[in-house]
């Protein structure tokens, strides 16, 4: 009998040659490296723009750089490092590193990893693209082409991001791009949450997952939550700058605080999002280099999903200056004070494990993480002092809280970044660092820093205020900035020396061992450089740190299919696992190479460019055919709907192909997408809520109540539908194909009538949108809904066409059922919205 062989599995999981097969790409392996590069390059951009700022603020009265371009430059510069860099660059380590972690093969939809990436590198370069004016006018100075950069700050703030403050396009390069971007992220996060729930290795129990992936799935869970906020408070400026709507505009009933909360809502979570699996990078290299587990592995794994959780109830003292009651802003005060107590159990756990380890090893990722331990801590203790209000009035928007935040995120995230690079860096090039170098560029970094954002607490405390192009000579600050200007060039030389440790450790580094460390964890258990298909056999986990415990024992199953162990065909396929205790229960078919996932990077693109121009119907055509595209990239080929050959990769196991619910993947990433969807039509009620509270009446006067009649008449009909789509649903597991067929149909009809109903319902409402900020947000929650309605109906069309096509049956029937699910949301999210727009006004 034939056996599978290194070759074949190479084979089955390469990329295809070529360019095509360039874009094509879906491994982990290919996508990560793709992801950490891109980061990589807005990040020295960022730096490059953080230098040009030093630079101008060494001197007082310096007119180096004008004010308008300084403004451009701390845009460009934080929001590039907030949305570009940070939480990219984390994900990009997961997508590569996450499956070595965890013993798969890959990523649970390595091509929506591809989307991911292809999607976030053309925002990233739709973003910057603003500055191409700058460029044209730099080398033709003759005839200068009006500027489009943001100048606003990365916060944006409305009335200054507005359409009377900020005219032409610049915003709108902001808000269209990272729209995008953040599009990308939801995508990466839920494949993230999706892959340690059902691809971890047999016997890896939630107890025995690395602690990196505990912070993976923290952050992945605050992305759900987080970034859906930020994606509303753009849409809502974004309407407001192209249509007129008055969502921030004081004068029609608007708010411009609306920005402040829910992107707040946002931001602060985002920077536990970075720190979560930072300090989970931390907590891997740790142990290492003390030569010991952890200290209170079960006490870290819970203060990380504490600091998820309560990262959510910080958002408000970033507006402790904005006029809100005192008893709220004491409320937050004291939850920003409550969540140092998780970050302190973190702390405890790393010092412990350092002083009871038999020797510290301070290799260079072990330098990095002992500087972040000290820079982090110093930035926590800042943090206490501005989440006590008083303290916080006096503070706010000087230099002292720009010093803050740059050392709680350079200081807690960009220190653990370096040094997952350098401990890693055996696994992804497959040749040992430069130790020498690695050193000087820790040692010229940490000073650096320090020397940098050290004295500007000082400065802040003289006074200094944030984003002043210039400052006066009589004012005392000039020492605290010229040597702040020289520790950012010092911190400059810190990236030139790891980038050419870097560049010597791919191109002329010695070879590395399997295990350079001697670490704990699966990732160091496989031959270096990683194979493309990761794991040759699938690992048996037994305990927390299977590589020091005799190493992992290789999972076999007791049965097979009775086929040939290598049959003419092999698939690329992992082992699927119970959530809780990672019990095999499936095997799964991993997605192969695809042009797809790049086509539709590139559609959504076009859809973002030419709305960016009020092209609208390019805008439609785009976002149309990206829908196409996504179709053509997820519809079951013949070979998915068979089973043959399937194991055989795995040792021919005896397990089912086809799974519904929780055991399978898919079923997960329709409930999170529903989450997603879910929050973020929660956030656009809230919008409601919060213009509702600052109204005097509302409606206002004039306005009329909404009529009830046709509304009850559309939910009635919603009500109805939902009961054909479950009973398709039920059909299908019985192999009724009629009854499925049917279900699907009158489901269907009754969706399209609702749509029609309640569309028409919106069109003759007789509000006028322009006018009042009730009109703007009430038509703007009805038709968000209608949209996803809208959705739910082409996804409808998909699985009946599947259906007529004889695809399901009774062990076959994900599709079906995830539609059924998708449905069920939608009627959910339509209650919500009735209650909301119709019955709230009369309530009141």
């Amino acid at each position: 009998m034939a056996t599978v062989t290194d070759e074949r599995l190479n084979e089955v999981w390469s990329r295809p040659p070529g360019i095509l097969g360039f874009f094509s790409a879906v491994n982990n392996s290919t996508i990560g490296m793709l992801f950490i590069f891109s980061s990589w390059g807005f990040f020295l951009i960022a730096g490059g723009d953080s230098l040009a700022l030093r630079t101008q603020l060494a001197v007082p009265e310096s007119d180096l750089i004008s004010a308008g371009k300084f403004n451009q430059l701390f845009t460009t510069h934080g929001t590039a490092m907030m949305f570009l860099f940070a939480v990219p660059m984390l994900e990009a380590i997961a997508i590569f590193i996450l499956p070595l972690v965890l013993g798969a093969r890959d990523m649970a939809f390595p091509r929506m990893s591809a989307f991911s990436f292809w999607t976030f590198l053309f925002s990233g370069l739709l973003f910057y693209s603003s500055t191409l004016p700058d460029i044209v006018n730099f080398v033709l100075p003759g005839n200068p082409i009006r500027e489009v950069v943001p100048d606003t700050g990365w916060f944006a703030y409305p009335p200054l991001s507005g359409p009377e403050y900020s005219p032409g396009i610049a915003i709108d390069f902001y808000l269209i791009g990272l729209g995008a971007a953040e599009f990308a992220g939801i995508g990466a996060a839920i494949e993230i949450i999706v892959t340690i729930f059902k691809f971890r290795a047999p016997g890896m129990t939630l107890n025995r997952i690395p602690l990196y992936a505990w912070g993976l799935l923290a952050m992945a869970f605050a992305i759900l939550f987080a970034f859906p906020a930020v994606m509303v408070s753009s849409t809502l400026l974004e309407l407001e700058r192209k249509f007129g709507l008055p969502f921030y505009d004081p004068a029609r009933g608007g708010d411009p605080l609306l920005w402040q909360q829910l992107f707040w809502i946002f931001g602060h979570p985002e920077v536990y999002i970075m720190f979560i699996p930072a300090t989970a990078i931390v907590s891997m290299i740790v142990p290492v280099f003390a030569r010991r587990p952890i200290v209170g592995y079960t006490f870290v794994a819970m203060a990380i999903v504490a600091t998820g959780f309560l990262s959510f109830g910080l958002w408000v003292h970033h507006m402790f200056a904005v006029g809100l009651p005192l008893l709220a802003m004491s409320l937050f005060g004291a939850a920003s004070m409550m969540i140092t107590i998780p970050s302190g159990v973190q702390v405890f756990s790393w010092l412990a494990t350092m002083l009871t380890g038999p020797r510290l090893v301070l290799n260079t990722p072990m330098l990095y993480c002992i500087g972040f331990l000290i820079t982090f801590v110093l930035g926590g203790i800042t943090g206490v002092m501005v989440a006590s209000v008083p303290f916080d009035l006096q503070v706010h928007d000087t230099y002292f809280v720009v010093a803050h935040f740059h050392y709680v995120l350079v200081g807690g995230v960009v220190f653990p970044i370096i040094a997952a690079f350098y401990y890693w860096m055996p696994k992804i090039t497959g040749k040992m660092y430069d130790e020498w170098l690695g050193k000087l560029g820790f040692w010229l970094f940490f000073i650096g820093f320090n020397l940098t954002f050290l004295p500007q607490h000082n400065a802040g405390l003289l006074g200094m205020p944030r984003r002043v192009f210039t400052y006066g000579p009589d004012l005392g600050l000039w020492p605290y900035n010229l040597i702040s200007t020289i520790g950012a060039y010092v911190m400059g030389l810190a990236v030139i020396a790891i980038a050419v440790s870097l560049y010597r450790s791919y191109f002329h580094g010695e070879p590395a061992p399997t295990n350079p460390w001697n670490a704990d964890t699966l990732e160091w258990s496989v031959p270096t450089p990683t194979p493309n298909y990761n794991f040759f056999a699938t690992p048996l986990v037994r305990s927390r740190n299977p590589v020091w415990d005799n190493g992992p024992a290789e999972w076999r199953p007791n049965e097979t299919r009775g086929q040939q162990d290598q049959p003419e065909r092999l698939w690329r396929e992992g082992i699927g696992t119970t959530l809780l205790e990672a019990r095999p229960e499936s095997i799964i078919r991993i997605a192969g190479p695809s042009i797809w996932p790049f086509a539709a990077g590139v559609a959504v693109s076009v859809a973002s460019f030419a709305l960016l121009f009020d092209l609208y119907l390019i805008t439609l055509l785009s976002v149309l055919v990206s829908i196409v595209f996504g179709v053509l990239w997820m519809w079951p080929t013949d070979d998915k709907r068979r089973i043959e050959g399937a194991g055989a990769t795995l040792g021919n196991p005896a397990l089912p192909v086809y799974t519904s619910g929780a055991a399978s993947p898919d079923w997960w990433a329709m409930a999170l997408t529903v989450a997603a969807l879910a929050i973020t039509h929660l956030y656009f009620i809230f919008s409601y809520f919060y213009l509702l509270y600052d109204a005097p009446a509302w409606p206002p006067n004039g306005i009329a109540l909404p009529d009830l009649l046709l509304p009850f008449v559309s939910t009635s009909i919603l009500l109805a539908s939902a009961a054909p789509m479950v009973l398709a649903d039920r059909a299908v597991r019985r192999s009724d194909q009629g009854r499925l067929r049917l279900g699907l149909g009158a489901g269907f009809l009754l969706g399209a009538a609702f749509l029609a109903v309640q569309g028409y319902t919106f069109w003759q409402s007789g509000l006028d949108a322009r006018a009042t900020s009730y009109s703007a947000i009430f038509l703007t929650v009805g038709w968000a809904h209608l949209a996803m309605a809208a959705g739910g109906l082409f996804l409808s069309l998909l699985v009946q066409a599947q259906a007529w096509l004889g695809y399901f049956h009774r062990e076959r029937f994900g599709a079906v059922e995830n539609m059924a699910l998708y449905w069920c949301f939608v009627v959910g999210a339509w209650l919500a919205t009735l209650a909301t727009l119709y019955l709230t006004p009369y309530l009141l």
